[in-house]
């Protein structure tokens, strides 16, 4: 009988000193959220005149893939190439997502997470941009504001 209840009260004291912390967990987040063409070094989206680029420019795709994350970005991957008239994004990335305790405040704070990837210069022509099962037509030279996608 002794025997039976220093098991008993072990058992109970290991399921008390038990951590009841939620360890964090890695959430991939694949080919969500929108897609924007601009001119290489331009962020293309504060001002009408940074939507615009020319033909045979050096461009960039930035994807964002979610507009307010406060999670850790463990890794990260961007690619987009030119097929054809198409140009395909595809876009990447693994974040740490830490449970919050009860009672515990959460930060309100938030950024954007995005990646950014290069593509080739594009010569003056017609083209499709195609990201995250989206696509939108889009002419070379661009005065508009090139974006796919939503949230």
């Amino acid at each position: 009988m002794k025997k039976y209840c220093a098991t008993s009260l072990l058992f109970v004291l290991l399921a008390a000193c038990g951590s009841t912390e939620e360890a964090e967990r890695e959430v991939l987040r694949e080919n969500i959220g929108q897609a924007t063409i601009h001119e290489k070094g331009k962020l293309g989206d504060l001002f009408p005149e940074e939507f615009a680029f020319e033909a045979d420019t050096e461009l960039s795709v930035r994807v964002t893939l979610s507009e307010c994350s406060n999670a850790r970005v463990i890794d990260s991957a961007c690619s987009a190439s030119l097929e054809g008239s198409t140009v395909s994004v595809n876009a990447t990335a693994t974040i740490g997502i830490t449970p919050a305790k009860d009672g515990e405040i959460t930060s309100t704070g938030c950024g954007r997470l995005e990646v950014i990837c290069d593509l080739e210069a594009l010569p003056t022509g017609d083209y499709k941009l195609d990201y995250g099962g989206e696509s939108v037509d889009f002419s070379v030279p661009s005065s508009t504001k090139v974006i796919v996608g939503s949230f």
